[in-house]
């Protein structure tokens, strides 16, 4: 019997939410992918910006209804990324931290991540990138049915326009609940669309 969601329905609603708030000077980015079970949306605010490199805050909501028991999460984070132009034209690295709250199935989750990422656009590639991350939440940063969090995603997407990419993405998204009990809360690949504004 699938429960009724009520807090994960309602992280990822805020989400939505914020998502739609009117952006910052920077230039916000609202990106959404896709496939036959599941949807995610992202919404990216930089903070600052300048020759050293960039930070920003990441807002995020995931559903998948894959299995039986629908999963609903969303996580809030915060990502610097350094700038080595002088070095690795094209290619930057960042450290970031994330907060993870949701539910699947019966299970109820809350963890703090913490990771890193690169992006890879040399001038060469003409619009083409490629960026991963991976993010890790120990039991110590874990609460509520949670013990362990782990999360890892690639893309490869093309520029449209300084404005408009389009992008292929893979993620696959795992939690250790407090029975010893493996779950993928998340894993495929999604098509999906960023735009700048």
């Amino acid at each position: 019997m699938r429960r009724k969601h009520g807090i994960g329905k309602k992280i990822f609603t805020l989400a939505l939410f914020l998502a739609l708030l009117p952006g910052s000077v920077l230039a916000d980015s609202l990106g959404i992918g896709f496939n036959d079970y599941s949807a995610q949306i992202n919404y990216q605010i930089p903070i600052s910006e300048d020759s050293n490199g960039s930070a920003a805050v990441d807002i995020r909501g995931l559903y998948n209804n894959k299995s039986d028991d629908d999963t609903v999460v969303g996580s809030l984070g915060f990502d610097v990324y350094g700038n080595f132009e002088r070095m690795l034209s094209g290619i930057h690295f960042g450290a970031g931290v994330r907060t993870y709250g949701g539910q699947t199935g019966d299970a109820d989750l809350l963890a703090l991540a913490l990771g890193g990422g690169m992006r890879v656009a040399p001038p060469s590639w003409e619009g083409v990138y490629f960026t991963t991350s991976y993010f890790f939440g120990p039991r110590i940063f874990s609460g509520l049915d949670a013990r362990r969090l782990a999360e890892f995603q690639a893309t490869l997407g093309y520029a449209i326009s300084p404005n408009a990419h389009v992008f292929v993405g893979y993620g696959n998204l795992r939690t250790i609940f407090k029975d010893l009990d493996t779950r993928s809360l998340d894993e495929g690949i999604r098509l999906g669309v960023s735009l700048s504004y």
